[in-house]
C-alpha cells in the first residue's frame, strides 16, 4: 500500500507538468489545480504555474502534496522546469526535481550549443547526446498541447529519465465527453506507450481549454494506478 501511494503521488508529480499551448510560440500564463486519486480515494493535490521568465522564455513550477493518509508514506515533490517556446514546440534550457524527505533529486542541463544533456539523478551523473523532440518529463503536456493546436500529427518524443533517453510514442486514442470538480469538457484523448513497458499514461485535453488535460490517467495492464483531475484553473 505505502510503495503504491508513493509511486502514485510521483508519477503524478513526473507526469503532470499541463499548459496550454497555441498555434503561434506563444503560452499564456496560469495556474491550474489537479486532485490526485487512487482509486475513489483522495490522495493527494498537485498545483501547476505557468509564468514568463527574462528573455522570452517560461518557467514551469508543480508542486504535489499528499493528503490524509497518503501523508505518511510520501512527502512533497517539488519541480521546476524552464523552457522556450518556438514553431516546433517547447526546447528545455534547464529542469529540476526535490522530494522533500530527501528521498529523491533530478537535476538535468540541456546544453544545446554542444548537443549535450549534463543530468544528474541522486548523486549519479550522465551526459546524454542531444536529438530532436527531445523534454524533461515536465513538458510533454505541453508539447502534446501544441501538437494539437498546430494540427500535427502526433509523432514520437525522447525524454530525460532517470539518466538516460526513453522514447514514448503518442496517439489518438478517441474522443470524449468528461466531467470533471472544474466542470464538463469535450475532449481528445491521447495515449502515451513506451516498448518494453505495461504502463501506459492518457491525457483527456480539452479543446475549450486550448487542449489543457482536464484529466490524466496511468494504467498498467488495463488497471488504473493513479488519475489526476483538473479542479480549477485561472489564466486560461
Amino acid at each position: 500500500m505505502r510503495s503504491r501511494i508513493a509511486r502514485a503521488l510521483g508519477a503524478a508529480s513526473l507526469l503532470l507538468a499541463a499548459a496550454r499551448a497555441a498555434s503561434d510560440p506563444t503560452l499564456a500564463p496560469f495556474t491550474a489545480v489537479y486532485d490526485v486519486l487512487h482509486g475513489t480515494h483522495r490522495i493527494g493535490e498537485a498545483t501547476f504555474v505557468l509564468s514568463s521568465s527574462d528573455g522570452g522564455g517560461y518557467v514551469f513550477e508543480s508542486r504535489t502534496e499528499a493528503k490524509g493518509i497518503a501523508k505518511v508514506f510520501a512527502g512533497t515533490i517539488s519541480e521546476t522546469s524552464e523552457f522556450t517556446l518556438d514553431e516546433s514546440g517547447p526546447r528545455p534550457v534547464r529542469f529540476s526535481a526535490q522530494e522533500s524527505r530527501g528521498k529523491s533529486s533530478q537535476s538535468v542541463t540541456f546544453d544545446w550549443a554542444t548537443g549535450l544533456a549534463h543530468s544528474e539523478r541522486n548523486g549519479e551523473r550522465a551526459d546524454i547526446a542531444l536529438q530532436p523532440r527531445v523534454l524533461d518529463h515536465s513538458l510533454i503536456e505541453i508539447a502534446l498541447m501544441s501538437d494539437l493546436s498546430s494540427g500535427r500529427p502526433l509523432a514520437p518524443y525522447h525524454i530525460v529519465e532517470k539518466n538516460e533517453l526513453r522514447t514514448y510514442a503518442y496517439d489518438h486514442a478517441g474522443d470524449e465527453t468528461v466531467q470533471v470538480p472544474a466542470g464538463s469538457y469535450e475532449t481528445v484523448v491521447v495515449r502515451q506507450r513506451r516498448e518494453g513497458s505495461s504502463r501506459e499514461l492518457y491525457f483527456w485535453c480539452a479543446s475549450q481549454l486550448a487542449w489543457l488535460p482536464v484529466k490524466l490517467e496511468q494504467r498498467k495492464e488495463g488497471d488504473a494506478l493513479f488519475t489526476m483531475v483538473l479542479k480549477s484553473v485561472q489564466g486560461q
